[in-house]
């Protein structure tokens, strides 16, 4: 229901609540003027984007890093055994002169001195 001008600025009491006549039309609160839009400073926005970019160079990095630390602990691991099957194939094949390398004090170690 539009306001009539006439009654722009009047009170009317729903009520608790006290509603003011507004001047384009309809109600608002009194004390209240019509929300404006707050323009966000751009060195505020370049600062954000700047931040943003460092997280995400610095996050990139992070996995990148783990990646490769990933990759060369299973090259480790699986080289290890590949070894190990060569021996155990050359050892059921009646090669028993084989050299056994020193693998290590791990469990891939112990497989292979057993």
């Amino acid at each position: 229901m539009a306001a009539n001008p006439a009654m722009a600025g009047s009170l009317i009491s729903s009520g608790q609540r006290n509603f003011v006549a507004a001047r384009g039309g309809g109600w608002r609160w009194p004390g209240r003027s019509a929300p404006t839009r707050r323009r966000t400073p751009r060195r505020w926005v370049r600062r954000r984007a700047r931040r943003w970019a460092c997280c995400a160079s610095i996050g990139a990095l992070s996995i990148a890093a783990s990646l490769l630390l990933a990759w060369q602990l299973s090259a480790n691991v699986t080289n290890r055994l590949r070894r190990a099957i060569t021996v155990s194939e050359a050892i059921s094949r009646g090669e028993l002169d084989v050299t056994i390398p020193n693998a290590g004090s791990d469990e891939v170690g112990n497989l292979v001195e057993d």
